[in-house]
C-alpha cells in the first residue's frame, strides 16, 4: 500500500508479519491480515493502486483501512484471493472486524463475519466463499512509530465455530502474542480520549458480534451491559498497563475472553 517507508515504519511492518505468522502457525490460523488507516490529509505516501481503487469505491475523501500486503500472513493458501480482495477494497472505519477495531482500544470479535451486510462489512460475500468464520481484530501502535495505528486481524480456523472453541482459542492467542510481540503496544484509555470524542465505554452483543468499547454505528439488535463495579476494575487495569510507559503489548485479549465469559451467564 504504502510507497515509501522510514526505517522505523519498515521495521514495525516486518515485527507485524512475524507475530502474524507466528501466530499462525502456532494456532493454525488460515490468514491474518494488517491494515493501515489513511486519510485525505495524510502525509503517507500512499500508492497509486490504493488511489485508483479509493476513487473507484468512491472513498477518496474517507478515512479509510487499507490492506498492507507485505506485513500479512497466509497460512492456507487458498486465502490469496480473499487477501487479493481485501487490498483491493479498502474498508472505512465501522465496517467489518478491523474497521470497528479501528474505533476502540479494546479488541473487536465476530463469531460469524459472514452475517454481516455488504454495508457492514463490503468483503462479506468473499469470506462466504472462502468459508471463513470468526475473526478478531485489535488496534496498535509501536514504540518505534509513536501514534500510528495499526490493526491486526485474525481469522479463525474454518472448522472452528462453536462459541467455547473460540473463546478458547482467543485467549491462547493473547497468551502466544504476549510472547512474541516486541515494539507492539495497546493504545491506552488517555491516547483514545486524545483522538476521539465520539467513543463510549459498553458492550454490546449480538448473535453474531461482540464489541467491547465499541463504536456508537455499530448495528445490533440487543445490548447487554456490565455494572458499574466491574467496568470501573476493568478501566483501571487498562489505566495501570498504560502506566507503563510503552511497555511490551499485553493485550487485553484475556479481559476480552473473560468478558464473553460473563455474557455467557446472563
Amino acid at each position: 500500500m504504502l510507497q515509501s517507508l522510514t526505517r522505523n515504519q519498515q521495521s514495525v511492518l516486518t515485527e507485524i508479519l512475524d507475530v502474524l505468522q507466528g501466530v499462525c502457525h502456532t494456532h493454525m490460523l488460515p490468514l491474518a491480515l494488517a491494515w493501515i488507516p489513511v486519510c485525505p490529509n495524510s502525509s503517507l505516501n500512499v500508492s497509486a493502486e490504493y488511489g485508483d481503487q479509493a476513487i473507484k469505491f468512491g472513498l477518496r475523501k474517507k478515512d479509510v483501512l487499507c490492506v498492507q500486503e507485505s506485513a500479512c500472513y497466509i497460512n492456507d493458501m487458498r486465502m490469496h484471493d480473499f487477501l487479493r480482495a481485501c487490498a483491493e477494497h479498502p474498508l472505512e472505519k465501522g465496517q467489518g472486524v478491523a474497521g470497528n477495531a479501528i474505533l476502540s482500544n479494546h479488541p473487536f470479535f465476530s463469531s460469524d463475519v459472514r452475517e454481516y451486510d455488504m454495508h457492514d462489512y463490503p468483503l462479506a460475500h468473499h469470506a462466504r466463499k472462502f468459508g471463513l468464520h470468526a475473526a478478531v481484530a485489535i488496534r496498535l501502535r509501536s514504540t518505534y512509530t509513536g501514534d500510528d495505528d495499526y490493526v491486526l486481524e485474525f481469522f479463525l480456523p474454518l472448522t472452528c465455530k462453536v462459541r467455547e472453541e473460540q473463546q478458547l482459542l482467543l485467549d491462547d492467542i493473547s497468551i502466544t502474542m504476549q510472547r512474541v510481540c516486541s515494539s507492539l503496544r495497546t493504545v491506552s484509555d488517555a491516547e483514545l480520549k486524545e483522538n476521539t470524542t465520539t467513543m463510549r465505554s459498553e458492550i454490546r452483543c449480538s448473535s453474531s458480534d461482540v464489541s467491547i468499547s465499541s463504536c456508537n454505528q455499530i448495528d445490533v439488535s440487543s445490548e447487554v451491559k456490565i455494572n458499574v463495579l466491574l467496568e470501573n476494575q476493568i478501566r483501571n487495569s487498562v489505566e495501570q498497563l498504560a502506566d507503563k510507559k510503552y511497555a511490551k503489548v499485553l493485550f487485553s485479549f484475556s479481559t476480552f475472553i473473560s468478558l464473553l465469559s460473563l455474557l455467557s451467564v446472563f
